[in-house]
């Protein structure tokens, strides 16, 4: 995949609130491999696009209260 922003026209702002330690996270991973967070993510959403196109239907997963689980 190329480096870089994508290309104009072909963009669309995803706002996800992440915890800032997930986020930093993220960020040094990205810089760690020498690639931008932009493309990360876009890859990250295209493989599970993907994956959930190849798997079959199933209900979806109840959300899990994460103070509860911690």
């Amino acid at each position: 995949m190329a480096m870089g922003r994508p290309r104009l026209g072909r963009t669309a702002n995803v706002d996800v609130p992440v915890t800032p330690e997930l986020k930093q996270e993220f960020q040094d991973a990205c810089n760690e491999a020498g690639r931008s967070m932009t493309d990360v993510a876009n890859e990250l959403f295209a493989l599970w696009v993907a994956q959930r196109q190849k798997a079959p239907k199933q209900q979806p997963l109840p959300l899990m209260d994460l103070k509860k689980a911690s």
